[in-house]
């Protein structure tokens, strides 16, 4: 759109008379000496010349430049410099009254002239006024103009812009009319060429003569209806071809000035793939845990039968083998062992796992008085002081589960707290969402390197060389703490010592019978 610029029309700034404002006394004083000047060549000429007409010119100067007053005062002067000029040229009429008379007829014809002259001037300066007005309107309006065309430019540029954005998706991407499901625009990726006019949603994507219905094909578009909300789902969709196709849905609604859903903005992403792949490492992990249960219980017997031929052929043969064949027996009884300790820590890690938990109203002293028994005769015999808070609140949990982290706590810092190691404290704490145990000890301590790594599959402590164990106790209480709400982390003490810490969500249900 093109715009012309006014050039045709000045803009004056003010009438005739308020340019000459300042000056209006000067040309008040030349209007008077031009008076002055006529009505001395009147008197001088006398009749051989009549200066009559020549009164009009200061006259008509002093109405057009120095305004009403200074035009009517030049009449004024005018007419008496006229009278006396005649009276003093000696031209006498036949009496006073046809003298004063023919003055009173100049000063009328003076005044018509003044007049005249105002009329005109006031006409010319409405007009410089309207053109005034004119170029200024017709600037304004030019202006506008222009402006108007730079938006509608900026305008252009910017659906360009995002008409590029919107064929730059790859994923199929659309608008809908909420109305009736006609896809109103969309993207190459939907549909090359764009679908045709009056395609509805669901016949392009499930190629169905009606919306979708019914709890297995639930309409996402018709959920953003009814919430007026963003809504994203999983669904199924058909391709030309018939094959089905999962896909993630995404709606967003358009609103109206009424707030109602106008039209709704959708784009799918498919995830078929990843659906394969997530049904693959599925049945992967289905094999993975029958082969663990298979190979543990495969592993589990002739371990047993290692270990009592073992330790059978010490009993009855340990003169014969002699100090050497005896360590060696030794050897053997302690791998073996291991290797049991191992199968039994799988097996505990994959029902950990795999199992569903039974979340029951758990009393945490009745299991605290149960681990301290069990560990009784070992926190004797290294003189290890054991504490623990006077009350804990009964909490919802699997009983069995809770036994086996605080199991593996105090198990864990008996291990890997060292010869020096006094005392094991186990702390309780609580929240608004959760109940919180900790195990403290005063021994070896842990590493703030080895806090988090700790707790994966077969990981020890640096210090754990020399001690018995798989590295998976801390790994089974991180897997019951997630199926529990929680989670399990370790601190350093700021004097050795370690302190392990395990949240339990405190929204746990009961489980049903």
């Amino acid at each position: 759109m093109s715009t012309r610029r006014v050039t045709g029309l000045s803009k004056p700034s003010s009438s005739f008379a308020e340019l000459f404002s300042r000056r209006r006394w000067a040309v008040t004083a030349i209007c008077v000496l031009l008076i002055f000047f006529v009505g001395i060549l009147d008197y001088v000429t006398g009749y051989e010349m009549d200066f009559f007409l020549f009164y009009f010119v200061p006259i008509a100067i002093s109405a057009w430049f120095a305004g009403n007053r200074p035009a009517f005062f030049c009449v004024l002067l005018s007419v008496v410099t006229w009278l006396v000029a005649d009276m003093m040229s000696s031209h006498m009429p036949s009496s006073w009254f046809i003298e004063w008379w023919n003055a009173g007829i100049q000063g009328l014809t003076f005044s018509l002239a003044a007049f005249s002259t105002i009329l005109i001037r006031n006409a010319f300066d409405q007009k410089q006024t309207l053109n005034s007005r004119l170029s200024e309107l017709l600037g304004r309006l030019e202006k506008e103009s222009r402006e108007r065309s730079q938006a509608q430019e900026a305008l252009i540029r910017q659906n360009d812009f995002l008409r590029h954005i919107f064929e730059s998706i790859t994923t199929p991407f659309y608008v809908v009319d909420a109305k009736d499901y006609t896809i109103v625009m969309a993207n190459s990726a939907t549909i090359p060429g764009g679908p045709p006019p009056g395609t509805k949603c669901y016949t392009l994507t499930h190629h169905r003569s009606e919306p979708c219905h019914g709890s297995q094909h639930e309409c996402p578009m018709q959920v953003v209806k009814q919430t007026r909300n963003p809504f994203a789902t999983e669904h199924v969709h058909y391709a030309e071809d018939g094959s089905a196709r999962h896909v993630e849905i995404y709606c967003y609604p358009v609103l109206d000035d009424v707030g109602e859903v106008s039209q709704i903005i959708e784009y799918t992403l498919d995830i078929t793939r990843h659906k394969e792949m997530e049904h693959r490492l599925h049945n992967n992990a289905e094999r993975i845990k029958l082969f663990a249960y298979s190979v543990s219980h495969d592993l589990k017997s002739p371990l047993i039968g290692i270990n009592g031929l073992t330790n059978l052929l010490h009993k009855q043969y340990g003169e014969a083998l002699g100090e050497k064949g005896a360590k060696y027996c030794d050897q053997i009884l302690k791998a073996s062992e291991n290797a049991l300790h191992l199968v039994e820590d799988i097996n505990v890690f994959i029902k950990t796992k795999e199992s569903p938990f039974a979340f029951e109203q758990v009393n945490p002293k009745e299991l605290l008085k149960v681990i301290r028994d069990g560990f009784k005769p070992l926190l004797s015999t290294r003189g290890i002081e054991w504490t623990e808070p006077e009350f804990i609140p009964p909490l919802t949990a699997d009983r069995l589960s809770l036994m086996r982290v605080f199991q593996n706590l105090v198990d864990n810092a008996l291990k890997y707290g060292g010869e020096k190691m006094s005392a094991i404290a186990v702390g309780y704490e609580e929240s608004s969402e959760y109940h919180t145990f900790n195990v403290t000890d005063n021994g070896i301590g842990i590493e703030r390197k080895d806090c988090e790594k700790i707790f994966e599959l077969f990981q020890r402590h640096s210090t754990s060389r020399n001690i018995d164990g798989a590295g998976l106790g801390l790994s089974i209480v991180k897997e019951i703490a997630a199926k529990h709400g929680g989670k399990v982390w370790a601190e350093p003490g700021r004097s050795g010592g370690a302190t392990f810490h395990i949240s339990i969500a405190k929204n746990l249900e009961p489980s049903s019978d």
